[in-house]
């Protein structure tokens, strides 16, 4: 099963997918992927990191810092995605449930990201993805038209259990 989860920024794409993925984990499923956590100081938003869940947490993107990938306001360290997606291939097999939060700007600054999600998104049966609510990329508009499953979070509220239980049924 292939689930889209789209929604705009602070919509709650991210706490959806860790819902699910604790779920999953709680059920004996082991997830492999990561997903985007906010940063803030003093109330205002001032970057995103990459977690990866075994844990591991890299530095996506930073104001103020240097990068010669930028988004808006954001420098973008490509290192790091370079290392999640390093980590992530060979965890990625038709055993495995891949969570993907997300696949945004930042991430496909980096051309072998988008080659991945693209390869996997066809080979793999259960995967949950988070995307923009528009379509950035055409592989985001590829994974809006190819999706078994779209959770809109603008105009929907979905609880993690359902997504969660759907994608242990079909296992």
């Amino acid at each position: 099963m292939k689930i889209a989860i789209i929604g705009k920024p602070r919509s709650g794409k991210t706490t959806l997918v860790k819902g699910i993925y604790h779920i999953l984990k709680n059920q004996g499923r082991e997830p492999v992927g990561f997903y985007t956590e906010e940063i803030r100081r003093a109330g205002r938003r001032y970057g995103f990191d990459m977690v990866n869940l075994n844990g591991e947490r890299l530095p996506l993107a930073r104001v103020g810092s240097h990068s010669p990938f930028k988004v808006g306001k954001y420098a973008v360290f490509i290192d790091s995605i370079e290392k999640t997606l390093k980590e992530l291939m060979p965890q990625a097999n038709k055993n495995s449930i891949l969570i993907i939060d997300e696949i945004g700007k930042m991430e496909l600054l980096y051309p072998p990201f988008a080659e991945f999600i693209e390869n996997i998104w066809q080979s793999l049966d259960s995967i949950i993805v988070t995307i923009p609510i528009t379509d950035i990329h055409p592989l985001v508009k590829s994974i809006r038209n190819t999706a078994d499953i779209t959770v809109n979070l603008d105009s929907q509220k979905v609880e993690p259990q359902m997504l969660a239980e759907k994608l242990m049924r079909q296992m």
